[in-house]
């Protein structure tokens, strides 16, 4: 289970971390939760994009969850779903947000470091990308693969308009 809903963006980024998990794992079923605006955007083999409003969580059972979200909600989602394995951004019953230790080098530049003078400075040193960062943390195979997008002229989604134009099914971004 991959948890990254938040801008367009950074959605689109993570779909080079859904495809090198896809790259590692080839015969694993990948759901990744999102927007729904962003479902039809992922439809890549055996990468399964949900609309993040639909799974019922409790229910499911993952062997690897991975949350890159912060917000408080979706990292309560990411600790107590059942899986054997959790990477990225957690919480307590109570609230307190945490990250864990395999993208602690990511998750420490940000919101989930309180110490927001030692974040910055963590983000000035740094020279990693997100792709090295991230696939480092989670084990993945290099080389990194490019993040991508499935679109047609068809497609109703609202971003990005300058796609819109595109004549082909998969389009690299």
């Amino acid at each position: 289970m991959l948890i990254k809903v938040g801008a367009a963006g950074d959605v689109i980024r993570t779909s080079s971390i859904a495809l090198a998990l896809q790259r590692k794992y080839p015969h694993a079923k990948i759901v990744w939760a999102t927007e729904k605006e962003s479902v039809a955007l992922f439809d890549f083999e055996n990468i399964i994009a949900v609309d993040v409003k639909s799974i019922e969580w409790e229910k499911e059972k993952y062997d690897w969850v991975i949350n890159l979200e912060d917000d408080l909600r979706f990292c309560h989602i990411a600790s107590f779903i059942h899986a054997a394995k959790k990477s990225g951004a957690m919480a307590t019953e109570l609230g307190k947000k945490y990250y864990s230790s395999d993208l602690s080098e990511w998750f420490s530049m940000g919101l989930l470091n309180p110490d927001r003078q030692q974040a910055n400075s963590l983000k000035k040193a740094n020279r990693r990308t997100f792709f090295e960062i991230m696939y480092d943390g989670l084990g993945l195979d290099q080389p990194t693969i490019r993040p991508r997008i499935n679109y047609t002229k068809s497609d109703k989604w609202d971003g990005f308009e300058g796609l819109r134009n595109c004549s082909t099914k998969s389009t690299e971004i």
